[in-house]
């Protein structure tokens, strides 16, 4: 990295921006965490590969193809028992009744399996309190995820620590997402008005201009105290280097740059390859890492791709830059083991791009790209 960053005359994202803990997790070990698609679930899940500061889990019962990936210090990973202590529903697995599921009787029942110790989560004991100024069903504006050209009337609806979960106000709840209190994706009641932007009124709202104080006497909350709101401003610019895991294939940690800066987003651009691979990620997001993390924590990391590698037609595919690796048919390919040997099953091939990456379980719909 120093030679690498000498050559680029970049410099590297501080590391103060990053947090870096040890992992203690195994395979095989039981847990209960926070559904990354259907944000607003808990779901019982295990562990099936560590690879440095990264565990990468299943849920129990689906297919593989659904896994995901987490670091180890993830805030929203949690012991077994955490959903029952808190008052909290959790979705057992397959085929399980959620009123009589008990972690105890199921690791009996399934010896290979055991419960993670508490020890090892560093959401704990954090998430049993509440560490911001918000309260449940406080009202506040906030940019969709998924859209970052609305804002949207929205509450919060549950908090776990310094993060908060926003729901928006008339719209279904799988476009929930999880946030911290400092986070640029969140404000005040006004903030729209005040600021010339435009603020989407709830699902189904029926007139001409929405009214926040007939909204807030219409439903009985609170509008949520300007002093809730801390935004702390990122110190990301452009041509920061940086390791971040790539969206088409998750398995992977790449050599990276930031192409471009936002309030509340950053633009990651994949060193060697082609811009149109570019990603927009949150500037808190979990996948960003300093120079040197993947060495520190003993898990892989994709260099640069270079001229050569382009040019190279690895594992038989004809897309530039790709070794074969994955498939954009199945999120397998998040996992390195399941191949491709052609543009169509290639999750870098153009034509493939606007395909999703992330597949829900639970939805008939067609899945979404994040």
């Amino acid at each position: 990295w120093e030679k690498y960053l000498e050559v680029c005359h970049a410099q590297a994202a501080p590391e103060r921006l990053f947090r870096l803990v040890s992992n203690a997790f195994e395979v095989g070990w039981l847990l209960e965490a926070i559904d990354p698609i259907n944000q607003s679930l808990f779901c019982s899940m295990s562990v099936v590969c560590v690879r440095g500061h990264r565990i990468r889990l299943q849920y129990i019962g689906y297919k593989d193809c659904y896994d995901i990936w987490v670091n180890s210090d993830s805030p929203f990973i949690f012991p077994c028992g955490f959903c029952k202590r808190t008052g909290r529903q959790l979705l057992p697995p397959k085929e399980h009744d959620p009123k009589s599921f008990d972690w105890n009787n199921y690791v009996e029942s399934n010896p290979n399996f055991s419960i993670a110790p508490e020890e090892v989560f560093a959401s704990m004991p954090t998430s049993l309190s509440n560490l911001t100024k918000f309260e449940i069903k406080d009202k506040l504006e906030a940019i969709d995820r998924q859209n970052s050209e609305l804002i949207c009337v929205a509450t919060v609806i549950d908090m776990l620590g310094d993060v908060v979960l926003i729901h928006f106000d008339g719209w279904d709840s799988e476009y929930d997402y999880w946030t911290h209190a400092t986070s640029a994706l969140i404000h005040p009641v006004g903030w729209c008005e005040e600021n010339g932007r435009l603020l989407s009124p709830p699902q189904g709202y029926v007139g001409e201009n929405f009214n926040w104080e007939q909204h807030l006497n219409e439903t009985g909350f609170r509008a949520a105290p300007t002093q809730c709101f801390d935004c702390v401003p990122h110190e990301f610019v452009t041509g920061m280097k940086l390791e971040a895991v790539d969206p088409r294939n998750q398995s992977l940690v790449r050599v990276a740059s930031v192409s471009e800066v936002e309030e509340h987003r950053i633009k990651i651009h994949f060193d060697g390859w082609d811009s149109i691979y570019d990603e927009w990620f949150d500037v808190d997001s979990s996948d960003l890492h300093p120079v040197n993390w993947c060495q520190k924590t003993g898990h892989p990391l994709e260099p640069q791709l270079t001229v050569k590698d382009r040019d190279q037609n690895k594992g038989g595919c004809p897309t530039p830059g790709c070794n074969g690796v994955g498939h954009v048919k199945s999120s397998k390919f998040q996992h390195n083991h399941r191949k491709h040997h052609s543009e169509y099953g290639c999750p870098y091939a153009p034509k493939n791009l606007g395909k999703a990456v992330l597949y829900d379980r639970l939805a008939h719909r067609a899945p979404r790209k994040y």
